[in-house]
Protein backbone atom coordinates (compact mmCIF):
# COMPACT_ATOMS: atom_id res chain seq x y z
CA UNK A 1 0.00 0.00 0.00
CA UNK A 2 1.49 2.99 -0.78
CA UNK A 3 1.69 6.09 1.79
CA UNK A 4 0.22 9.53 0.00
CA UNK A 5 2.45 12.47 1.15
CA UNK A 6 0.54 15.70 1.63
CA UNK A 7 1.69 18.57 -0.38
CA UNK A 8 3.93 20.21 3.23
CA UNK A 9 5.36 17.09 3.87
CA UNK A 10 6.22 16.99 0.36
CA UNK A 11 7.50 20.20 -0.30
CA UNK A 12 9.89 19.81 3.48
CA UNK A 13 11.42 16.49 1.66
CA UNK A 14 12.21 17.46 -1.79
CA UNK A 15 13.71 20.31 -0.34
CA UNK A 16 15.59 18.35 2.23
CA UNK A 17 16.61 15.86 -0.75
CA UNK A 18 17.16 18.53 -2.94
CA UNK A 19 19.74 20.59 -1.30
CA UNK A 20 23.43 20.30 0.25
CA UNK A 21 26.38 21.66 -0.50
CA UNK A 22 28.31 20.44 -3.77
CA UNK A 23 24.85 18.96 -5.33
CA UNK A 24 24.82 19.19 -8.76
CA UNK A 25 21.71 19.41 -10.92
CA UNK A 26 22.29 16.00 -11.68
CA UNK A 27 22.63 14.76 -8.84
CA UNK A 28 19.65 16.51 -7.43
CA UNK A 29 17.87 15.78 -10.28
CA UNK A 30 18.68 11.84 -10.13
CA UNK A 31 17.74 11.91 -6.10
CA UNK A 32 14.30 13.96 -6.34
CA UNK A 33 13.33 11.29 -9.50
CA UNK A 34 14.26 8.24 -7.37
CA UNK A 35 12.83 8.56 -4.13
CA UNK A 36 9.40 10.57 -5.66
CA UNK A 37 9.13 9.30 -9.67
CA UNK A 38 5.88 10.60 -9.61
CA UNK A 39 6.62 14.60 -8.18
CA UNK A 40 6.99 15.85 -12.03
CA UNK A 41 3.29 16.07 -11.34
CA UNK A 42 2.48 17.87 -8.29
CA UNK A 43 5.69 20.28 -8.47
CA UNK A 44 3.44 23.32 -10.59
CA UNK A 45 0.78 23.13 -7.86
CA UNK A 46 2.94 23.04 -5.12
CA UNK A 47 4.83 26.26 -6.25
CA UNK A 48 1.26 27.78 -6.26
CA UNK A 49 0.46 26.91 -2.59
CA UNK A 50 3.71 28.49 -1.84
CA UNK A 51 3.20 31.42 -4.27
CA UNK A 52 -0.40 32.28 -2.56
CA UNK A 53 1.37 31.77 1.16
CA UNK A 54 4.45 34.54 -0.02
CA UNK A 55 6.95 31.27 0.67
CA UNK A 56 9.19 32.68 -1.74
CA UNK A 57 11.96 31.23 -0.30
CA UNK A 58 10.94 28.06 -0.31
CA UNK A 59 8.80 28.53 -4.41
CA UNK A 60 12.34 29.37 -5.18
CA UNK A 61 13.76 26.19 -3.90
CA UNK A 62 11.56 24.16 -5.84
CA UNK A 63 11.88 26.32 -8.93
CA UNK A 64 15.26 25.29 -9.34
CA UNK A 65 14.63 21.75 -8.61
CA UNK A 66 11.35 22.22 -10.64
CA UNK A 67 13.91 23.46 -13.80
CA UNK A 68 16.29 20.07 -13.23
CA UNK A 69 13.38 17.64 -13.68
CA UNK A 70 11.96 16.33 -17.13
CA UNK A 71 8.96 17.80 -18.44
CA UNK A 72 6.79 19.66 -15.30
CA UNK A 73 3.45 19.80 -16.43
CA UNK A 74 2.49 23.78 -16.18
CA UNK A 75 5.63 25.09 -14.60
CA UNK A 76 5.93 27.74 -17.83
CA UNK A 77 2.35 28.96 -16.39
CA UNK A 78 3.19 29.44 -12.91
CA UNK A 79 6.29 31.31 -13.62
CA UNK A 80 5.08 33.75 -16.18
CA UNK A 81 1.69 34.31 -13.42
CA UNK A 82 4.61 34.72 -10.87
CA UNK A 83 6.67 37.44 -12.77
CA UNK A 84 3.09 39.03 -14.27
CA UNK A 85 1.83 39.45 -10.33
CA UNK A 86 5.23 41.15 -9.32
CA UNK A 87 5.28 38.49 -6.75
CA UNK A 88 8.42 37.23 -5.59
CA UNK A 89 10.49 40.30 -6.64
CA UNK A 90 13.31 39.03 -5.02
CA UNK A 91 13.81 35.93 -7.47
CA UNK A 92 13.02 37.87 -10.74
CA UNK A 93 15.96 36.73 -12.42
CA UNK A 94 15.72 33.23 -11.50
CA UNK A 95 12.06 33.41 -12.71
CA UNK A 96 13.51 35.08 -16.16
CA UNK A 97 16.34 32.51 -16.49
CA UNK A 98 14.22 29.18 -15.76
CA UNK A 99 11.49 30.18 -18.15
CA UNK A 100 14.72 30.78 -20.46
CA UNK A 101 15.90 27.16 -19.61
CA UNK A 102 12.32 25.66 -20.13
CA UNK A 103 12.50 27.69 -23.69
CA UNK A 104 8.64 27.83 -23.89
CA UNK A 105 6.91 30.45 -26.48
CA UNK A 106 4.58 31.57 -23.96
CA UNK A 107 7.01 33.20 -21.79
CA UNK A 108 8.47 35.55 -24.70
CA UNK A 109 5.60 38.72 -24.12
CA UNK A 110 6.27 38.32 -20.33
CA UNK A 111 9.85 38.34 -20.87
CA UNK A 112 10.06 41.45 -23.14
CA UNK A 113 7.23 42.96 -20.27
CA UNK A 114 9.58 42.74 -17.88
CA UNK A 115 13.16 44.01 -20.00
CA UNK A 116 10.76 46.90 -21.09
CA UNK A 117 9.88 48.46 -17.73
CA UNK A 118 13.04 47.28 -15.82
CA UNK A 119 15.70 48.73 -18.38
CA UNK A 120 15.97 52.19 -17.09
CA UNK A 121 16.07 51.01 -13.55
CA UNK A 122 18.07 47.61 -14.13
CA UNK A 123 21.47 50.13 -14.69
CA UNK A 124 24.67 50.25 -14.49
CA UNK A 125 24.78 46.18 -14.63
CA UNK A 126 21.72 45.50 -16.15
CA UNK A 127 21.72 41.94 -14.41
CA UNK A 128 18.36 41.54 -15.40
CA UNK A 129 18.05 42.76 -18.63
CA UNK A 130 21.14 40.56 -19.48
CA UNK A 131 18.72 37.63 -18.27
CA UNK A 132 15.89 38.94 -20.47
CA UNK A 133 18.58 38.18 -23.71
CA UNK A 134 19.17 35.80 -22.63
CA UNK A 135 16.25 33.88 -22.10
CA UNK A 136 14.91 35.37 -25.59
CA UNK A 137 17.77 34.08 -27.44
CA UNK A 138 17.27 30.52 -25.63
CA UNK A 139 13.72 30.49 -26.83
CA UNK A 140 15.25 31.69 -30.15
CA UNK A 141 10.79 32.60 -32.24
CA UNK A 142 10.66 35.38 -34.21
CA UNK A 143 8.91 37.64 -32.35
CA UNK A 144 12.00 36.74 -29.60
CA UNK A 145 14.66 37.14 -32.22
CA UNK A 146 12.80 40.05 -33.67
CA UNK A 147 12.92 41.92 -30.08
CA UNK A 148 16.60 41.11 -29.77
CA UNK A 149 17.28 42.89 -33.00
CA UNK A 150 15.11 45.80 -31.86
CA UNK A 151 17.50 45.81 -28.80
CA UNK A 152 20.73 45.63 -31.01
CA UNK A 153 19.92 48.19 -33.12
CA UNK A 154 17.84 50.62 -30.89
CA UNK A 155 18.25 53.47 -28.45
CA UNK A 156 19.76 51.08 -25.71
CA UNK A 157 22.67 51.15 -23.26
CA UNK A 158 25.63 49.84 -25.28
CA UNK A 159 26.39 46.74 -23.22
CA UNK A 160 22.31 45.44 -24.00
CA UNK A 161 22.99 46.37 -27.63
CA UNK A 162 26.20 44.04 -27.65
CA UNK A 163 24.71 41.29 -26.18
CA UNK A 164 21.55 41.00 -28.07
CA UNK A 165 24.15 41.13 -31.15
CA UNK A 166 25.87 38.23 -30.10
CA UNK A 167 23.10 36.53 -29.32
CA UNK A 168 21.55 36.82 -32.99
CA UNK A 169 25.24 36.53 -34.13
CA UNK A 170 24.68 40.26 -35.74
CA UNK A 171 27.50 41.89 -34.13
CA UNK A 172 29.81 42.38 -37.29
CA UNK A 173 27.18 42.94 -39.66
CA UNK A 174 26.39 46.22 -37.54
CA UNK A 175 29.82 46.52 -36.85
CA UNK A 176 30.12 46.43 -33.38
CA UNK A 177 33.54 46.54 -31.24
CA UNK A 178 33.28 44.55 -28.34
CA UNK A 179 35.61 46.59 -26.22
CA UNK A 180 33.75 50.22 -27.05
CA UNK A 181 30.09 48.21 -26.57
CA UNK A 182 31.32 46.70 -23.25
CA UNK A 183 33.47 49.19 -21.09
Amino acid sequence: MSKIIDDDDLVEKLIHIAGGPGCSRAERRRKVESQFPAVNERIASLMRMLAQRSDWSRFNTLENIAADLSDVPDLDRVLIDVVRSGQGAGYLEDHIEILGELAKPTAVDTIIQVFTEREDSDGPAYWLCLKCIQALGSIGTPPAREFLRSIAEGDHPPRLKWEAAVDLQIEDELGFDEDEMCD
